[in-house]
């Protein structure tokens, strides 16, 4: 009778350690991928996502406009998660891809080719087809885009690649960022705040303009882009200001201004000339 208890109480034990050990490693495992990576093929649209209280990835937290195969289905559909992260990679015909991660074999996520592995070698007149398929199978972004995603969506991030022609996704399609091509800047990235980076001379800086000292925009409801201009300003590198009426303000993110909340998002800024600034996260209270 001794014997056959003691195998009862180490059978249920076993069952025990067995349970506890994979609801950690469930644990860990979302502790270690705070995102979601789910790729719109049809829109071109790439959209970060984050975990609810029930551990799925239902919360929008940004949008960014991508390039997937010219040959839609050289970038297949499906459920995969990230590896391996390069900050330059060799791709196909003499091209280099900058901040590229890899999540589907010879599929990755990389910035829009440049002709060598120097940041002044940007394929320019790729950059301008950024939100049409372009690639030959990877899933191409804009160097300021895609820098986030490299610091941010750890290796073992789910990527999810699907077609929808209806919703680019819940935080809808973002605007285009073009590189002007008569500049004679076309071999650098227009997004990335860099020092070396000429476009920096050219395009708007943003700024705030007020807050409460603690570096929250104190809103109220009924908010839109436009209205918070009377926080958010916009100047150029000498200093001169951008007139109200010669900039808009480009919300990315989760963001309802008919609804009393804290938002988390991300605001570029764009001149009348097209120009558009690099990305700037705030926390808005309304």
């Amino acid at each position: 009778m001794f014997f056959r208890h003691k195998k009862s109480f180490i059978a249920i034990t076993l069952v025990l350690s067995l349970f506890f050990s994979i609801r950690s490693t469930s644990i860990e495992a979302k502790a270690a991928t705070p995102y979601a990576l789910y790729v719109n093929r049809v829109a071109n649209v790439v959209t970060v996502m984050s975990l609810d209280a029930q551990g799925q990835y239902t919360i929008p937290v940004k949008a960014y406009l991508c390039s997937v195969g010219a040959n839609i289905e050289d970038t297949p559909t499906g459920s995969f998660t990230t590896s391996n992260y390069y900050e330059w990679r060799e791709l196909f015909g003499n091209s280099y891809g900058r901040y590229a991660i890899r999540f589907n074999g010879h599929i990755l996520f990389h910035s829009v080719p440049y002709a060598a592995p120097t940041v002044n070698s940007l394929r320019g007149t790729q950059f301008n087809m950024l939100g049409q398929g372009a690639s030959q199978g990877c899933v191409r972004m804009a160097v300021g885009d895609l820098k986030w995603i490299y610091d941010n969506c750890k290796a073992g991030t789910p990527v999810i690649v699907y077609d929808d022609a209806t919703n680019p996704g819940p935080l809808g399609r973002p605007a285009a960022v073009k590189l002007d091509v008569n500049a004679g800047l076309i071999g650098y990235d227009p997004t990335e705040e860099a020092a070396y980076n000429p476009w920096m001379n050219l395009v708007p800086t943003q700024y705030l303009k007020q807050d409460s000292g603690d570096g929250i925009i104190h809103g109220y409801v009924g908010m839109d882009a436009e209205a918070l201009k009377q926080f958010i300003g916009a100047r150029y590198s000498d200093g001169t200001e951008v007139d109200n009426w010669n900039y808009s303000i480009q919300i990315n993110g989760n963001y309802n201004p008919n609804v009393s909340g804290t938002y988390v998002v991300w605001i570029k800024v764009a001149d009348n000339r097209g120009y558009t600034s690099v990305e700037k996260q705030y926390t808005i209270q309304l």
